[in-house]
């Protein structure tokens, strides 16, 4: 009611500092999502290997947000930004979107996941037909549907084949 910030989470690892080269910070937070059991989701891009390339991995940080400290990580090898983040209540499973010099990105995470040094490690990855800016999952199809730089895309995740069309004459 007051207005008032209440509390402030800093996530320096999200962001590089190239005082040398450019003189700037690049990188930053893209996405995020509240978690039911009231944790932070905060999605974007790790540390950056080269400042003229926006080369650095997708990066995924759980944060504890009113007590203001980050929890666990999630970080995978591509050089990918994470531009969209959602979370499938039902298999406790994190899913982000997005791309970056290695091309586009959509990583899935298992929050229940044993830890290894503090970080969860990514379940599966797919590489899409284009870098994706948002999505969402429809857990009643299952599907996903998401839009980018290519256009709309839909995955199936039944594990059904999809149906044949008929060939007209």
């Amino acid at each position: 009611e007051s207005g008032k910030l209440l509390t402030r989470l800093k996530a320096p690892e999200f962001y590089t500092y190239d005082r040398r080269t450019r003189d700037r910070s690049i990188g930053g937070i893209r996405a995020l999502v509240f978690l039911p059991d009231g944790r932070l989701a905060i999605g974007g891009l790790g540390p950056v290997s080269n400042v003229d390339g926006f080369v650095g991995p997708p990066r995924l940080g759980l944060g504890d947000w009113p007590a203001g400290k980050m929890l666990p990580r999630c970080q995978d090898k591509p050089h990918a930004i994470l531009d969209h983040l959602q979370f499938v209540p039902e298999q406790n499973l994190m899913i982000g979107g997005g791309g970056g010099d290695a091309g586009p990105f959509l990583g899935f995470w298992d929050l229940a996941a044993q830890q290894v040094d503090g970080v969860v490690a990514l379940l599966h990855k797919a590489k899409p037909k284009s870098h994706i800016h948002h999505f969402v999952f429809d857990p009643a199809g299952p599907r996903l549907l998401a839009v980018g730089f290519g256009g709309f895309q839909i995955w199936d995740f039944s594990g059904q084949e999809p149906a044949k069309e008929e060939k007209k004459s």
